[in-house]
């Protein structure tokens, strides 16, 4: 009449894991396939992203590489426990290529194309911020390093104004561009595409 059921460890462990696996690796795999075309999506679109403030997503490249290689170190141990197969690695690791390709660059040395100094031209870029005043060490900066063009960014009409009286002597042409984030040139000469 009693009917008694003997489960060992390993009888309880299977019981307990078939209880528990269907609900946490579906949701794992979502989130990891979520993630994966996030990173994508964010990673392929963030170069033609020009205008403000989406041309802000181009500056996360670093992130986007840590994120896709976590991604396919992630969906690397999902498939050493046999929930998915290798075709989301593979992506991910493509998508680690591709940022790699966009940031390597950065970090290995630049070398030289000639050797000639005439066709050398030295260019500074300066972020001033936009609501700085300090005309006279703006002007003291750039006199120091003395550079052939210097690229002003986040100028006003003021900045050009004060920056063009105090460098006249240096850098006869002022350009201020329109839009955007306004850049100041200060040029020795008017450079040409020839």
């Amino acid at each position: 009449m009693y009917s008694h059921a003997c489960y060992t460890s390993q009888n309880l462990a299977t019981v307990n894991r078939d209880k528990t696996m269907p609900v946490r690796s579906p949701l794992i795999k979502i989130s990891l396939y979520a993630l994966l075309i996030i990173t994508a999506g964010l990673s392929a679109i963030s170069p033609f992203l020009c205008d403000y403030p989406f041309e802000l997503l181009s500056n996360f490249r670093v992130y986007y590489l840590i994120l896709a290689g976590g991604i396919a170190i992630a969906f690397f141990i999902c498939h050493l426990s046999k929930r998915c197969s290798q075709l989301p690695i593979y992506l991910a690791l493509a998508l680690v290529a591709f940022n790699s390709a966009w940031i390597f660059p950065w970090y290995l040395p630049s070398f030289s194309t000639g050797t000639d100094s005439d066709n050398t031209i030295r260019v500074l870029t300066f972020n001033i911020n936009i609501s700085n005043t300090e005309w006279d060490n703006i002007a003291t900066a750039i006199r120091e390093v003395d550079p052939d063009v210097a690229a002003i960014v986040e100028s006003t009409d003021e900045t050009k104004n004060a920056l063009d009286e105090r460098l006249r002597d240096l850098y006869p042409i002022v350009y201020r561009t329109t839009g955007g984030v306004r850049i100041l040139l200060c040029m020795r000469v008017l450079l040409s595409a020839d």
